[in-house]
């Protein structure tokens, strides 16, 4: 599933791109039709343009209701029937939507804080913007945030891990 969301969605974005959606941020102009991205099966224009919707009836546009961005994740999260375990969080840039790749220690040395670099042992970099990642606190905390966020669903079993 791949996410195309509206500019001013920009929080939202970055929480799907946590997630691991592949998710770009577009200027969508209400009275320009060429800004739409032409129908793709597997891609949502995520909006909070409701004259969008209504100007452009197509079954890929969703509009988001809620101003606050987790709010907003846990109306997709809804709509598409997500849970936190469908998730695979370290998957993406959170800031430039690449994927990213795993790197070795000694790559990240100098580049982390060193408190970071003695106590984890793996890391993960953007090949666009070269930002490090790595299983911290707070990949535990935006794993509980996603698992309060998480429509119920009955039989499935949640998991706060992160892979």
């Amino acid at each position: 599933m791949r996410f195309i969301v509206d500019q001013t969605l920009g929080g939202l974005a970055k929480w799907l791109r946590l997630c691991g959606f592949d998710t770009i941020q577009k200027l969508i102009r209400l009275h320009d039709p060429t800004s739409l991205p032409a129908p793709d099966a597997n891609t949502w224009i995520l909006t909070r343009q409701t004259r969008l919707a209504d100007r452009y009836p197509r079954q890929d546009i969703l509009v988001v209701s809620a101003d606050d961005p987790e709010v907003q994740l846990a109306e997709v999260m809804a709509r598409f029937n997500l849970a936190a375990t469908d998730f695979k969080l370290l998957n993406r840039c959170s800031r430039c939507n690449q994927p990213l790749v795993a790197v070795s220690k000694q790559e990240v040395r100098g580049r982390v804080p060193e408190y970071v670099y003695q106590h984890q042992h793996q890391f993960y970099e953007c090949p666009a913007c070269h930002q490090v990642f790595w299983v911290g606190s707070h990949v535990a905390a935006i794993c509980r945030r996603l698992q309060a966020l998480s429509p119920q669903r009955p039989g499935r079993e949640s998991s706060e891990s992160p892979e």
